[in-house]
């Protein structure tokens, strides 16, 4: 299943106030089951609980758009501290601040998924698929 936008940033592309070339984007790595997202009013990184993050990547970089579907080379987290269940992905805009990085997209099924990762980095690949990281 392809990630599903969150409508607040739909618009907020549209509005031209994010542009995935240019802005910064990083993987919030979920345990849904301390999240429950809401798409009509969830809008920064703010409203995540911390119980619930269990890791961040870097940037993302190589990031290309066509046709309205946004793309980006895989991505390496750091290291997990434990064993820890991986049960969403939210794509984000990293502001610098939680309460103004803009949630983007989410999706909690796929390949891997559920994940239980031991301690090592994880390697969020994206599907080579025509959604590849999410249609605007």
């Amino acid at each position: 299943m392809p990630a599903q936008l969150y409508p607040l940033a739909r618009n907020a592309f549209l509005n031209g106030d994010l542009d995935w070339l240019v802005d910064d984007f990083k993987v919030l790595l979920l345990d849904k089951g301390r999240y429950a997202v809401n798409f009509g009013t969830d809008e920064f990184q703010s409203i995540i609980p911390a119980p619930a993050m269990i890791a961040i990547s870097p940037s993302l970089t190589g990031k290309t758009s066509t046709a309205g579907v946004a793309d980006a080379d895989d991505a390496l987290t750091e290291p997990l501290g434990g064993e820890e269940l991986v049960t969403a992905l939210v794509v984000f805009h990293d502001s610098g601040n939680p309460a103004t990085s803009r949630l983007v997209a989410y999706t909690d099924s796929g390949i891997g998924f559920p994940l239980i990762q031991s301690g090592g980095p994880v390697l969020i690949r994206w599907s080579d698929g025509p959604t590849r990281i999410f249609v605007l």
